[in-house]
């Protein structure tokens, strides 16, 4: 629902693969996906290039499956994490965008394998 928006920031409960409009308008997504299943990630995958907009991004702690759909794009970053419970030193998250000249798929149903 709409009403729990904080400045912009929408946590959802529940399974990601039967929510893709989560997708819908964003600008930035964080996704935790140390711990989820092959199909899981490609149903992100496929949810985020099919329902985000031109250049939104996706980072994520693991890589998103190969071969990346046709409209996202990994791309570099400097960015380097401190992990507790890792010991090698820097951990570097994956960044995504969604490429300019994708448009939203407007037919499209949620991504469940």
């Amino acid at each position: 629902q709409q009403d729990d928006r904080v400045q912009g920031v929408h946590l959802l409960l529940g399974d990601i693969r039967h929510h893709s409009q989560t997708f819908d308008n964003v600008s930035l997504v964080y996704w935790n996906n140390l711990c989820y299943a092959t199909d899981v990630a490609e149903a992100v995958a496929h949810n985020f290039a099919t329902r985000a907009p031109a250049n939104a991004e996706l980072w994520s702690l693991a890589a998103l499956p190969y071969p990346l759909p046709e409209s996202v794009e990994r791309i570099p970053s400097d960015l380097e994490l401190v992990m507790p419970w890792r010991e090698e030193l820097p951990y570097k998250p994956y960044r995504y965008r969604k490429k300019e000249g994708t448009a939203m798929v407007e037919d499209h149903k949620d991504k469940e394998l």
